[in-house]
């Protein structure tokens, strides 16, 4: 098989094609993108398999010359900015037939590119797998194990919990992004969940809280023993699961920082567009950076958790499922294309992660990666009668 990658050049992109690199049944990589100086500097660290490709990503003309030309069958979109690069890649994937994934984080752009493409990727029996990312992939799939743990699920939570240094620069990183004008993707995305509308679930029915809402906050016992404030975000929560379990009337994303005052930095941060400016970021993270140097009681901490209530063998139970694996999107991106790429018969039309895989073989997948070290996936649940 041969794969497009969109923003080829980027930070995932690269990461990404680096994992796929090792994979026998994939023949050529097509790094793609507009910096092809960029793509070059890949293709010297990773070989024959890999050639470079000038393109638009927001150009649906252009991808799909890019796909037919080198006779691609999939296309992973690590180039972001996804309310801009998701569309001409859909439409270019529907005209050359090739499937699609991406790491997209974003609900709204997940319902209308369903809406819009679902039954087209059907007739083509083509798959567009969108947020195949480590949020919300791979916290989407926990969900539904954990949902499916239980007789009857009626609520769910998921998030993280982290140490602010582990996602936010000290005063020398801050001089460092100030001084390369860019914005690295982790913290780009870090500081899009503290801003806009996080999507809930309450009583069955959607529904919007900002970010950061104190009346949304809730305490959650990390697996460190310690209590930590978890507030909603501005992420794609479990995009389809309550269609699978319909009688789970509150679902929500949460993160929380082991600063109260961080949390009111992010709080407060209104960009003036979904593209957050170098100029916007800098004033905020020079402001996080001087409250970390005060963090220094604790290790770095950063763990993912799934809380889920409901119905086991007639009690109601409280269930938690820790010890998840924190691997990168890219990773998680690189294990979905290996997992694709091992069955015979694959979903169709655009699908969340959730929809797609079953978590312990696709999790199981994770560990053929070279990245990943064998012991990578683990599942602990912790049970509790209420």
């Amino acid at each position: 098989m041969n794969i497009l990658v969109l923003g080829g050049g980027g930070y995932y992109g690269q990461k990404v094609a680096e994992h796929l690199s090792h994979h026998p049944n994939i023949q050529k990589i097509v790094l793609a993108g507009r910096d092809l100086a960029a793509l070059s500097l890949v293709k010297e660290k990773l070989g024959d398999k890999v050639i470079t490709y000038s393109l638009d990503a927001t150009n649906a003309s252009e991808i799909e010359r890019g796909l037919c030309v080198h006779d691609c069958r999939l296309t992973l979109n690590c180039a972001g900015r996804y309310f801009e690069t998701l569309f001409p890649a859909l439409e270019a994937c529907l005209s050359a037939g090739s499937d699609y994934m991406d790491l997209s984080e974003d609900w709204i752009l997940f319902e209308r590119a369903q809406e819009t493409y679902c039954s087209l990727f059907e007739q083509n029996k083509s798959l567009a797998l969108l947020g195949m990312g480590t949020v919300p992939g791979l916290t989407n799939l926990w969900a539904m194990l954990a949902a499916g743990l239980l007789d009857q699920c009626t609520r769910l939570e998921t998030g993280f919990y982290v140490s602010p240094q582990a996602i936010f620069p000290d005063r020398k990183g801050v001089e460092n992004i100030a001084a390369s004008g860019k914005i690295p993707p982790v913290l780009e995305i870090a500081l899009r969940s503290a801003t806009g509308d996080a999507k809930v679930r309450r009583n069955g029915k959607a529904s919007f809280v900002k970010a950061f809402s104190r009346t949304e906050m809730r305490v959650v016992q990390g697996n460190d023993g310690l209590c930590h404030n978890t507030f909603p975000v501005a992420m794609s929560p479990p995009a389809t699961l309550h269609n699978k379990h319909p009688l789970c009337e509150h679902i929500s994303t949460l993160i929380g920082f082991e600063s109260d005052e961080i949390h009111n930095v992010l709080a407060e941060f209104t960009p003036s567009s979904p593209q957050i400016t170098i100029d916007e970021a800098l004033p905020v993270l020079e402001h996080i950076a001087a409250l970390i140097e005060k963090v220094t009681s604790r290790e770095i901490l950063a763990e993912r958790f799934v809380l889920a209530k409901g119905i086991k063998d007639k009690q109601e139970i409280m269930l938690k499922v820790s010890d998840l694996p924190m691997v990168s999107a890219d990773v998680a991106l690189a294990g979905a294309v290996y997992h694709h790429l091992q069955l015979a018969q694959s979903a169709r039309g655009v699908r969340a992660p959730e929809d797609c895989f079953v978590p312990l073989p696709y999790l199981a997948t994770l560990n053929t990666l070279p990245a990943v070290k064998e012991d990578a996936v683990s599942i602990n649940v912790k049970w509790q009668v209420c």
